[in-house]
């Protein structure tokens, strides 16, 4: 099925099983992917208006957390900062961090480490200190990213052209695979087995797909233990990974019902996903990890 899209921007029929009902492409451009990390670069920014890129210079502080920028190449945010805990010798929850980076892409992000620590290199991992302070970084001090994306195409004017019809008229935005696994494209399932406290489900789920730290980890647990201890193993913020691309799934749902029903996207009515309080307003709670569950 085609939709047309304000004269040439076609809407295409793409991946339901995330929610991608249609995605905005154009035929008249031919675009190859980028063919190395450094075409896919991506740098936070600070609420001080500092980009993470080109802010490595030591000013000092005192507290008992290291502030500085972790600079990554083809690895995702979750595993360079297991790797940095693993180096150090500390627990990775303690590493605080605003977001998470594409793994395939050249990226540059805040984070705080406990203790005083130098400059660290390991692999395609650097570490550059800032300053010491007493309170953890979080998504709160980020602003947002600033991108550099280079893109190979014969058809360099028209693509000028169209991205600044793109800058005057934007086009809606869902979630892309990466957010979802790409590879199995299935970790919003995982979230909704947590969310339904089906951890038989959700830990089958997560063994399915390509083994990695955590999986390991998971399968050892699981000769001894029950489904939920088991994931109570895994790092809380890869838990919260899981329901947040179940929430990416309903965000990408509603949009494509906005885009081919043509509603008023303010009048769209959709439903929390995720523990409420007792005002019936979202929390970051993960629910195994509450004392009456």
């Amino acid at each position: 099925m085609l939709l047309i899209y304000k004269g040439d921007i076609i809407l295409r029929l793409n991946d339901e099983r995330v929610g991608l009902g249609y995605t905005i492409n154009n035929e008249k451009v031919k675009v190859e992917k980028w063919k190395s990390c450094d075409d896919f670069q991506v740098s936070e920014i600070h609420l001080n208006g500092n980009t993470a890129k080109f802010w490595t210079e030591f000013v000092g502080g005192c507290g008992e957390l290291t502030f500085g920028v972790l600079e990554k190449i083809g690895i995702s945010t979750i595993n360079a900062i297991l790797k940095i805990a693993e180096l150090i010798g500390i627990d990775m929850e303690l590493i605080g961090y605003g977001g998470l980076k594409d793994a395939f892409a050249h990226s540059w992000q805040f984070i705080t480490i406990p203790g005083k620590v130098h400059k660290l290199f390991y692999s395609n991992i650097k570490f550059f200190p800032i300053e010491q302070r007493s309170s953890p970084f979080s998504s709160q001090e980020s602003w947002g990213n600033h991108f550099w994306i280079s893109l190979y195409t014969q058809e360099k004017q028209y693509l000028k052209d169209l991205f600044n019809k793109v800058v005057k008229e934007p086009i809606p935005a869902y979630y892309g695979l990466q957010r979802f696994g790409e590879e199995s494209v299935d970790t919003h399932l995982i979230g909704l087995y947590i969310l339904k406290k089906e951890y038989t489900n959700a830990t089958k789920k997560i063994l399915e797909g390509k083994w990695g730290w955590y999986e390991k980890v998971l399968a050892e647990c699981l000769k001894d233990h029950d489904e939920k201890n088991c994931l109570k193993l895994l790092p809380h913020k890869l838990v919260k990974l899981f329901i947040n691309a179940y929430q990416s799934y309903i965000f990408n749902k509603a949009l494509s019902k906005f885009i081919c029903e043509k509603y008023d996207l303010f009048d769209i009515r959709v439903s929390f996903v995720g523990v409420v309080d007792k005002f019936g307003l979202p929390t970051k709670v993960i629910p195994f990890l509450m004392k009456n569950i």
